[in-house]
């Protein structure tokens, strides 16, 4: 569920059309991969049955890809 919202954020930080340097930042990069591929699946596995925490996640992810 969250991640087709973690790959646009991923391509966003790829491909910038603004905020170049930060989207350009090594370290921004390893963090949002590290996120994504590491944090993000333990927490959704861990959280499986909550649903409502879930769905907050998403909300959260789906945001920040909007403001990326």
């Amino acid at each position: 569920m969250c991640g087709p919202v973690v790959n646009r954020i991923k391509m966003y930080f790829e491909y910038p059309k603004k905020n170049i340097e930060l989207a350009n930042n090594a370290d921004v990069k390893n963090l949002i991969n590290l996120i994504s591929e590491q944090i993000l699946p333990q927490w959704c596995t861990k959280n499986m049955e909550n649903h409502e925490a879930l769905r907050y996640m998403n909300n959260l992810l789906f945001l920040f890809a909007y403001k990326t």
